[in-house]
């Protein structure tokens, strides 16, 4: 791994934890019930990669691995979710949603 990727994924990891706290704050600033909470954490936390994959099929033969960095980013952010699926009504918004 070189620099340049290593503090690319530490940015990465950095920003997830301030848009989860960013949605944690919204959810209890706006007094929202939990299942809207968890409804605005979830989609902070999704970057819906498949819309720019057709941009990405679309570029030149000079950048033919887009469509597969494209597939592989949200592969990693199903992994994710299915960990938030447990991690957010266990720990980060608990109780029954409204």
């Amino acid at each position: 791994m070189h620099y340049g990727e290593k503090v690319s994924r530490e940015r990465v990891e950095q920003n997830q934890i301030w848009v989860y706290a960013a949605g944690l704050l919204m959810a209890r600033a706006f007094g929202l019930a939990t299942k809207e909470g968890r409804a605005l954490v979830f989609t902070g936390a999704t970057r819906n990669s498949l819309f720019v994959l057709p941009l990405a099929l679309a570029l030149p033969a000079a950048f033919d691995l887009t469509p597969a960095v494209v597939v592989t980013q949200t592969l990693v952010e199903l992994a994710g979710l299915l960990v938030y699926v447990r991690l957010v009504p266990a720990w980060l918004l608990p109780g029954e949603p409204a």
